[in-house]
Formats: structure tokens, C-alpha cells, sequence
């Protein structure tokens, strides 16, 4: 319903397993993603009221509740999501809205999880485990005392997109600057317009070869949750210790290549 609550609100019917959660607008407004009892995703058009079956996980895990989604894309096109596989491994996969198909992120070798867009629609990041094997089985009790870590992956999204991690040249290139190349200063006026708010630019995803341009980023593996992006090129992520009785919020900034934590709790 309006935010006003002048109207009346508005009831959509949905035709899923029923016990729907997760609710995550797309930037936009135009659409809805959720989720159901069945470990489905789902997308919901507003205007026409009509939802779709996005994916479901293959493999049952325990809880009320799974949270598949992970992030839209700034142009609201694009749905990046997880799903479990048969081997109770988690797969990164992005959504296209447009062509109604999934595409792989990650092979599906490792335990990926909260995979999110940055800002630039440039790069992906996401979670993933190389060490999970011997405990992402919740019924098997032989894991009790075993632990898992994850790390933090970075995938370009454009075959001529360049890594923020790449080697670079430690040579620098001389400039004479000349009058003509000194910037203009010019004072803006109170009654000056401001600019016309832009619209989001459109994201391209290039899939061949996608996984040979994944990346780890520069940060030590560890027990690691809530990962999301800020501002371009800025990330944040919770550390916890490996028996959860504490916490550390940490920020890692792409240009600076360095991170630091913000607090404990």
C-alpha cells in the first residue's frame, strides 16, 4: 500500500509452497524477490502481479527458513543468488529478470554463500569454503568437532573489466603540466540548479570464462558473515570467532587494498 496509508492495500495472491519470507525489493521498486518453505527463490512483477520459481536448492538443510538470496544489481536486472547442491555444497548463481535464466558463478566445488554486487557493476563477491566438506553434512555427528573457514572471492563481471588485485607496473609515467591543463575553478551559485539525478547504468555480465576471473581477496580466511557492499569498491563483513561468543565488524577498501575493523561486539 501507499506510504501515505490512504489506500487501500493491495493483496497479491502466490501460488508457491506457502510460509513466505525474505523480502528484498529491487532498487527500482518494481519487483519483489522472496522465498518459501520449499527452499525456493522466487521474483514478483508488482504491475502485473505475477511471480516465478527462480530456483530451488536441491539438497534439504535444516531450519524453518533458507535464505537463497543474495543482492541485486543496481539496474535491477540482475538477481545473484545460492543454491545447495546434491553434495550439500552451496553454488553462486546470478538471476537475468529479462532473459528469465540462471546463470554459474562459482563451480560448485566449494561452499559459496551472500553474494553481492558492488556499486560500480564492475565486480562480484561472495563467501566460499574450500574446507567444508567434512562438515557442511548437519547429520553426520562425526563433525562435532571439526570447523570450517571461508574466505572472500572477487569476480570481474566484463572480460575487459581489470582486477582491482592485479600486478601493477611500478613505473610511472612523466607529465609536464602546461597552463592550459590546470583545472578552472568556477563558484557555483546559490539559485543554481542542481544535476538531474542519473539513472543506474546498465550491468553486463560476461559468463565465458567467468571463473577463471574469480579472484581471492587479500584477506586472511576466517569465520566470516554478513558480507555487503557500500560505496563502490567498499565492503563490509562480519568476523566471528570459532565458537561464536564474539564478533567484529571490518571494512575493506578496494583502491587502498586494506581493511579494518570497526568494533566488536
Amino acid at each position: 500500500m501507499p506510504q501515505e496509508g490512504k489506500a487501500k492495500p493491495r493483496v497479491i495472491a502466490l501460488s508457491g509452497a506457502g510460509f513466505y519470507a525474505n523480502i528484498h525489493w529491487s532498487p527500482d521498486s518494481k519487483k519483489i524477490s522472496f522465498v518459501d518453505n520449499s527452499r525456493a527463490l522466487y521474483v514478483l512483477d508488482i504491475a502485473s502481479g505475477t511471480s516465478k520459481k527462480i530456483d530451488a536448492d536441491e539438497m534439504y538443510a535444516p531450519g524453518v527458513f533458507r535464505e537463497l538470496f543474495g543482492d541485486w544489481s543496481s539496474d535491477s536486472k540482475w538477481i545473484s543468488y545460492n543454491k545447495v547442491l546434491e553434495t550439500s555444497f552451496r553454488q553462486a548463481f546470478v538471476y537475468s529478470v529479462d532473459q528469465e535464466k540462471s546463470f554459474p558463478i562459482s563451480d560448485g566445488l566449494s561452499d559459496a554463500s551472500e553474494i553481492v554486487f558492488d556499486g560500480n557493476g564492475k565486480y562480484l563477491y561472495f563467501f566460499a569454503s574450500t574446507d567444508a566438506g567434512p562438515v557442511v553434512n548437519w547429520f553426520d555427528q562425526s563433525n562435532n568437532d571439526m570447523k570450517s573457514h571461508n574466505s572472500i572471492y572477487l569476480v570481474t563481471l566484463q572480460k575487459e573489466t581489470i582486477s582491482p588485485f592485479a600486478k601493477e607496473s611500478d613505473e610511472e609515467e612523466s607529465k609536464e603540466i602546461k597552463p592550459e591543463d590546470k583545472p578552472i575553478e568556477t563558484k557555483k551559485g546559490k539559485n543554481d540548479a542542481s544535476p538531474a539525478e542519473k539513472k543506474p547504468e546498465s550491468v553486463r555480465i560476461d559468463f565465458d570464462g567467468i571463473q577463471n576471473r574469480i579472484v581471492d581477496m587479500p584477506i586472511e580466511g576466517g569465520n566470516y558473515a554478513q558480507l555487503k557492499s557500500g560505496t563502490e569498491g567498499t565492503l563490509y563483513y562480519v568476523k566471528q570467532s570459532d565458537d561464536f561468543s564474539s564478533s567484529a565488524l571490518h571494512k575493506f577498501d578496494i583502491k587502498k587494498k586494506r581493511h579494518r575493523g570497526d568494533g566488536t561486539g
